[in-house]
């Protein structure tokens, strides 16, 4: 115990590090790809929000123990385990914590708060690209009369570091309602940074949009 006292913050780091890394790859690991950067800011800001809400829900069942004077037991009696029982406690309720968080919690969480919830947005591109996600049934935007489509239709933007994009797509038809309807399982693209110009971003991820694309936690893990 001495030691993780005078490691305290190195440890806190490496702990927020670790669950950030973890939770993202088990993300992407969905998708059939995996981050091979090691050091990312977004690596830190997840593993710093899985913490926070652990910590958050550890404060509210102490204040419950606490009401029925149960706290000072239950630490008690944690504390007269050996210290091999103590951390094994810790770091079991530390993975299963994390494999919940990176399930069921991260996905949803929009990405400046540190989660991964996807974003809605349109790729602009040269011709030639937009033909070739035209063949993966991404269509393009109609440009005008004599004019070459550059804009894709709107696909979920699940991922994006400095070589790759990860694409979720779900093919969409008008069905006799007027309504956008799934024709099509979902699918996932990897399409290499240098071939696109921009991204045009619908900044609401949970307008209607998102549905009718498929664009939430349980289309995309069909």
């Amino acid at each position: 115990m001495k030691i993780i006292e005078e490691h305290r913050l190195a440890l806190t780091v490496f702990v927020v590090y670790v669950i950030g890394f973890f939770s993202w790859n088990h993300y992407l690991g969905r998708f059939g790809f995996f981050e091979y950067e090691l050091i990312q800011t977004r690596f830190f800001s997840a593993g710093f929000m899985s913490v926070t809400i652990l910590s958050l829900i550890v404060l509210v069942v102490w204040r419950l123990l606490k009401t029925v004077n149960y706290e000072k037991r239950l630490w008690k009696i944690f504390l007269n385990l050996p210290i091999l029982y103590q951390i094994s406690i810790l770091i079991f309720i530390l993975c299963t914590w994390t494999l919940y968080f990176s399930t069921s919690v991260f996905p949803l969480l929009p990405q400046h708060w540190g989660g991964a919830r996807p974003q809605i947005v349109s790729i602009i591109a040269s011709s030639s690209t937009i033909d070739y996600l035209r063949v993966m049934n991404i269509l393009p935007v109609n440009a005008g009369a004599g004019k070459n489509p550059i804009e894709s239709e709107k696909i979920c933007l699940l991922y994006q570091n400095k070589e790759f994009l990860l694409l979720g797509h779900s093919n969409v038809e008008i069905n006799q309602e007027a309504t956008l309807a799934t024709t099509s399982p979902n699918r996932v693209l990897i399409l290499k940074r240098e071939q696109i110009e921009a991204l045009s971003v619908l900044p609401l991820v949970n307008t209607i949009w998102a549905r009718q694309l498929g664009c939430s936690l349980i289309e995309l893990y069909k």
